[in-house]
């Protein structure tokens, strides 16, 4: 008797622990926006340390930009037609139409997925 209810209990904290998983993963899903549009990425957008970083080709794209990548220098480079943007890997600054500007996040590579903090 005392083995089933042990098991059940068991089983209920168990059940508790992973739906309230799923709830927690689904309150942190981070959707972005473009134009009104609801961009859906194959890498989702990341929180990492309290900033916003999103895959650059989808979100650029999304933009009516072009995206480069250059893998032997680690950066991309977005051009929407009068602007370009020079983003490096890991690196705490961008090229702003040639001009330096320092970020508080640096771009990074995970899971195939180039991301850059949302705004700089």
């Amino acid at each position: 008797m005392y083995q089933k209810l042990y098991f059940l209990t068991a089983i209920m904290i168990l059940f508790s622990l992973v739906y309230s998983n799923q709830l927690q993963a689904k309150e942190n899903k981070i959707n972005v926006y473009v134009n009104g549009q609801n961009v859906k990425y194959d890498v989702p957008p990341q929180n990492i340390k309290g900033r916003v970083l999103v895959p650059i080709r989808l979100t650029s794209e999304s933009l009516n930009s072009k995206v480069a990548w250059f893998q032997k220098e680690q950066s991309a480079t977005i051009y929407d037609g009068i602007n370009t943007v020079n983003l490096y890997l890991n690196k705490p600054f961008i090229l702003i139409n040639g001009e330096k500007k320092r970020i508080d996040t640096t771009p990074v590579l995970i899971t195939l997925g180039f991301l850059s903090p949302l705004g700089f």
